[in-house]
């Protein structure tokens, strides 16, 4: 019978060797790089070890293997025997940003093949902001490009408009957002390397957002306009609502397009169902995810949680720069990473800092993209 008195602690062994508790207990030691670490589990009391790639929970005397609600990135192993109290944070990292200038939204960044590309909109001095919304863009957009994260150089590149989102596929970039020719109108393009591109769209109004969802191209845009394509080339309009559409997000069997009021679920791009009598208080999604089985649909001031069939709302300040990351969801401060399994119930994982000159070893291999800025996960 295995006996440990711990009352809310946590055990960190350094040496698998000498720190066995049982027997059978195979521990890994502090050295050895596990790829998960142990924030937040059930509320029982409990004592957990790592072992054969798994965690494994010893419950009062009775061995059963579980799994945690929110995994992150660690090194060692801990024993853990808890009561009444449901979280543990381990040791918190240190993570880094750099905000890329003349970005200043998101969808704007992608990254392929170990290149950033990113879209810069033109330039548009403030006071005449209003003039140029009603005379139209009087140059596309540019991109600069990057191996690393940090320095970014010009690609000598003017697009036939002003993006607004861009994605990477297999084979092309798409970019959607409004035509140079005539402002009213929305506009696709597409690249093969990011350097020559080509028209593939002039749509009747502007575009916001673009994905690929099971092989075929979605766009969304203003009074519930959506075009889709298989192939780039030939594309098909289709009205599924009159409300402006901002987002997409979309699961392996289900896509859901997201904007002012309405959010609309499909699981066959012919069938649409409305899912706004349940948040017909909501407004304006702008940033909508999907991990862990759940859809997080988010504005200025609250998430929606959406597992198919039910939403959970909370109110909540965001950025819109929350990102997937492990199957878990992140979100981004001026300070601080957290992670969260539910998009409800949020732990801090690490701590944020911007890069300086000071700033060295910069993992680019596992670095990703989180609005318009660059992280970059300790090592």
């Amino acid at each position: 019978m295995i006996k440990i008195i711990i009352i809310a602690m946590v055990l960190f062994a350094a040496d698998a060797q000498e720190n066995n508790i049982s027997k059978n207990w195979n521990l890994l030691g502090a050295t050895e790089d596990l790829n998960t670490s142990f924030l937040r589990s059930d509320c029982a009391n409990s004592t957990w070890s790592y072992e054969n790639n798994s965690w494994k929970n010893f419950a009062h005397g009775k061995e059963k293997t579980t799994s945690f609600s929110t995994i992150a990135k660690g090194k060692g192993f801990w024993v853990y025997s808890k009561s009444g109290d449901c979280s543990l944070n381990t040791t918190i990292e240190t993570w880094y940003r750099y905000t890329v200038p003349k970005v200043k939204n998101n969808n704007r960044i992608v990254k392929k093949d170990g290149i950033f590309i990113a879209l810069v909109d033109p330039y548009r001095p403030e006071k005449v902001f209003p003039l140029a919304i009603q005379s139209g863009p009087k140059n596309g957009s540019t991109l600069i490009s990057s191996i690393d994260g940090i320095t970014w150089v010009e690609m000598n590149v003017e697009l036939p408009g002003t993006y607004i989102s861009i994605i990477e596929t297999p084979t092309y970039f798409y970019a959607v957002g409004l035509s140079l020719n005539n402002y009213k109108l929305g506009s696709i393009v597409r690249s093969i390397d990011g350097k020559v591109w080509e028209e593939v769209l002039v749509f009747k109004r502007n575009l916001s957002d673009i994905a690929i969802w099971n092989g075929t191209l979605v766009a969304v845009g203003p009074y519930g306009d959506i075009v889709t394509s298989k192939d780039g080339t030939t594309w098909e309009e289709k009205k599924i609502d009159t409300h402006q559409l901002y987002s997409i997000a979309y699961s392996e069997n289900e896509l859901i397009v997201s904007g002012d009021i309405k959010m609309l679920s499909t699981k066959d791009m012919e069938y649409w169902i409305s899912l706004d009598t349940a948040i017909s208080q909501y407004t304006a999604v702008r940033n909508s995810l999907f991990a862990n089985g759940l859809f997080m649909l988010v504005t200025y001031d609250s998430t929606h949680i959406f597992d198919g069939n039910n939403f959970r709302y909370v109110e909540r300040k965001s950025n819109l720069k929350e990102v997937v990351y492990h199957n878990k969801f992140l979100s981004f401060d001026e300070n601080s990473v957290s992670i969260s399994s539910d998009g409800i119930t949020w732990t801090k994982l690490a701590e944020l800092k911007s890069v300086d000159e000071n700033t060295t070893n910069l993992n680019v291999e596992k670095s990703f993209i989180s609005g318009s800025d660059i992280i970059f996960p300790s090592n």
